[in-house]
């Protein structure tokens, strides 16, 4: 095989190998596009009610076992609302890109 003939094999080989990854790619932003949709519109409402769910200021109407168990859903709520939110946004993030790439 002559240098140039060889090249032109090397560069075909390339770009058919480009292109065969590009459509598996394709077809696997296909697959997800529809779960990470609905996993972001899912995960999206759990953050607005999670925001929402605050129980602070009707602590002090209920009894201590209520109370106790409300205080630690309150603290739990508390510190779960950044990573939730970090997650949503990656997750938002992921599902655009799933999108673009499914088309």
């Amino acid at each position: 095989m002559t240098r140039t003939a060889a090249l032109t094999f090397a560069f075909a080989t390339t770009l058919w190998t480009a292109f065969a990854t590009a459509q598996e790619q394709k077809e696997v932003c296909e697959v997800l596009n529809e779960p990470m949709n609905s996993a972001s519109v899912a995960f999206g409402t759990l953050s607005v009610s999670i925001n929402k769910l605050d129980v602070e200021p009707i602590l002090p109407k209920l009894d201590t076992e209520l109370r106790t168990s409300f205080e630690i859903m309150e603290q739990r709520r508390k510190a779960l609302i950044p990573y939730l939110t970090a997650y949503l946004e990656s997750l938002e993030d992921a599902a655009l890109l799933v999108r673009r790439c499914a088309r």
